[in-house]
């Protein structure tokens, strides 16, 4: 209750009597926005409903460790996978909460959450733009279609493949890794390919066993083969988006990769010896020795686990997980392969979103 000590007594004794009554709370509906970083969607740990937004501010130099939960009061739940941004939008694939949770990226503030229902346990794990909709891919077989105006699930359907996974779009067409993990070692070998118009399947493409991560670029899909970790080695195929037939592979190892510019940025560690390399190799020569990426990083810095690299029109993120367990680090180089910086981040750091 106010107090207005230069107001008369008697109009003291009414702000009295009139504040014992309920009082309307004054409300902003303006967002505040943060400020300019790095938003870093971190998996966390199966069965701890621990995944996180986290939020590197460039400004002040720190890292706000679940800025979701800190400005939503709710978790964004258990396992996050994947992110993309859409219309001021990001829309974070939640795998073990089986959703996808939409965030503003001006505020980080909570927008929707659309459930993904397609079985009991769906595991949605990746997520592309295909320019009207949003596509998510689900473990338990199924590709889910998402209008982002209205944040809502507009049509569901199968794969024929087992375990679609990573997903890529060129030239009105859908391309889906489909892995079948779920099988092992009884792995799939099939990237398919699905009309964005109708979303009718068009093609099965037999790509090698254990198809990963797919990354369209102008015009070509590029498709890591992940093979059985064992005899049969990875290799990265190139797709022609036009004719949807193999134009190239190449025997490469990756533990991760991304495409920026006209080549394909990648680590790969040893587990025999333990050390990871940070490499390029060119679009148009998947076969040419690879170049090493990092150019420069101090002495006491050292990326112990990559697990994502993503970029922006300025910088290349790798995320670090350590030991998988603890808090994790996220490394960010100019395109140059010069460091920058390093922040915390929480367990399993995934791709990497800028706020301007």
């Amino acid at each position: 209750m106010r107090k207005y000590f230069k107001l008369s007594v008697l109009f003291a004794l009414l702000a009295t009597f009139c504040a014992c009554e309920p009082q309307p709370t004054q409300q902003n509906d303006e967002p505040k926005e943060i400020g300019k970083g790095y938003y870093v969607v971190c998996e966390g740990l199966w069965g701890r409903n621990n995944a996180s937004l986290d939020f590197y501010d460039i400004v002040e130099g720190k890292t706000t460790i679940d800025i979701f939960q800190e400005l939503n009061g709710v978790s964004l739940g258990d396992v996050a996978n994947d992110v993309i941004e859409k219309n001021g939008k990001l829309y974070i694939v939640v795998n073990g909460s089986n959703c996808v949770m939409v965030v503003n990226k001006k505020d980080a503030k909570k927008i929707a959450l659309i459930p993904i229902t397609t079985s009991e346990n769906s595991q949605p794990r990746n997520i592309i733009d295909g320019g009207d909709n949003l596509y998510v891919s689900c473990f338990d077989g199924n590709i889910c279609k998402i209008n982002p105006n209205t944040n809502t699930i507009v049509k569901t359907f199968a794969t024929q493949g087992r375990n679609p996974e990573q997903l890529a779009v060129s030239n009105g067409k859908l391309y889906v890794s489909c892995n079948g993990g779920l099988d092992f070692p009884n792995y799939d070998n099939v990237v398919e390919v699905y009309d964005l118009a109708t979303d009718n399947m068009l093609k099965q493409i037999e790509v090698g066993i254990n198809p990963g991560t797919a990354i369209a670029k102008d015009g070509y899909i590029y498709v890591q083969v992940r093979g059985n970790y064992g005899d049969i080695p990875q290799e990265i195929i190139k797709i022609n988006s036009q004719s949807d037939e193999i134009t190239e592979r190449a025997t490469v190892s990756m533990s991760c990769f991304d495409i920026v510019g006209n080549k394909i940025i990648f680590a790969n560690t040893d587990y025999t010896t333990y050390t990871t390399n940070y490499q390029t190799i060119p679009l148009n020569n998947l076969s040419a020795t690879p170049e090493d990426f990092i150019t420069s990083i101090p002495a006491d810095k050292t990326i112990t686990s990559p697990y994502k690299i993503s970029h922006d029109e300025n910088n290349i993120f790798i995320t670090d997980a350590i030991d998988y367990v603890s808090n994790g680090r996220c490394f960010v180089f100019d395109y140059a392969g010069n460091y920058t910086l390093d922040f915390e981040t929480v367990t399993c750091p995934q791709k990497v979103i800028s706020k301007k």
